[in-house]
């Protein structure tokens, strides 16, 4: 009778004072993300960015490019000083396969 709701996912950049984060999942985790880095960094959130996504693997290309989006020069955008983000998202995989 009722239909399984899907469980929205999508991508999303917290703004803290002096770093942001990129991710991947619902508004639920951004805001559980924002919590996270907020206190081991001790950079208050300014605000949030979230975006559905069609699916797993869109979101994860979605977080890919956001991450991609702190590249400075030669330096990929997780080694961005001011980018919380430790290591590549598995959306760079997606995007290479779907050449996107």
């Amino acid at each position: 009778m009722f239909q399984k709701l899907k469980k929205l996912t999508g991508s999303y950049t917290n703004y803290h004072e002096k770093g942001k984060y990129h991710g991947k999942g619902p508004e639920s985790r951004a805001k559980t993300s924002a919590n996270e880095k907020a206190k081991k960094h001790s950079d208050p959130l300014l605000r949030t960015d979230w975006k559905s996504s069609n699916s797993d693997r869109e979101a994860f290309k979605d977080e890919s490019k956001r991450i991609e989006s702190d590249k400075v020069g030669d330096t990929p955008g997780h080694k961005n000083p001011k980018n919380y983000n430790n290591i590549r998202s598995p959306g760079d995989t997606y995007r290479k396969k779907d050449k996107d």
